[in-house]
């Protein structure tokens, strides 16, 4: 390759040291007189140039505005999948993940009254970000798709039930020692 490359280098730089533009002039002239460089190029090969520059040009621009236009689709279709979702996933992961990792809420496994009373703890106690009916589907959805065993179930309506029966025992309790 070596080979036949050299001798066309050296036609090619003959023919450009003989040309009038460069005729006369010293060796350092003619390497650093940028006026003679531009001068001497074939004005043909310089537009074939600035032609190949210009379509590179615009081969780039059409690259990156195919590549803005794919991320825009894409982004479309991330915000469409996640606009047909149930509307109690949504609202978990806007109010639920913003604090809690998907791993802790996956972990927990309660009855719709565990559900509620857990929800209701986060509104109240931790000032969850929770407005209108928002609480309601959040605890309906991880009702339905984190269900507790049914005995746990069956358990928290009793607490639930229970509790009430024993505050209105101890008040009824207290008023007849109170009237004896």
């Amino acid at each position: 390759m070596r080979r036949f490359l050299l001798p066309i280098a050296r036609v090619l730089c003959l023919t450009w040291l003989s040309s009038p533009a460069v005729a006369g002039l010293s060796f350092e002239e003619i390497l650093y007189d940028k006026e003679i460089v531009e001068q001497s190029l074939d004005e043909e090969a310089l537009a074939r140039v600035q032609q190949q520059q210009r379509e590179a040009r615009e081969a780039e621009q059409q690259e990156q505005q195919r590549r803005l236009e794919q991320q825009r689709l894409r982004q479309e279709e991330e915000a469409r999948r996640l606009a047909a979702r149930p509307i109690g996933v949504q609202l978990l992961e806007r109010r639920c993940l913003s604090c809690h990792g998907i791993e802790t809420i996956a972990a927990k496994n309660y009855g719709l009254p565990g559900w509620y009373l857990t929800v209701a703890r986060m509104r109240y106690w931790h000032q969850a970000p929770l407005q209108g009916d928002e609480a309601r589907l959040i605890t309906r959805h991880l009702a339905q798709h984190q269900p507790a065993p049914s005995l746990q179930q069956i358990m928290e309506y009793f607490i639930i039930l229970i509790l009430p029966m024993l505050a209105v025992a101890f008040l009824l309790y207290r008023r007849i020692r109170a009237t004896q």
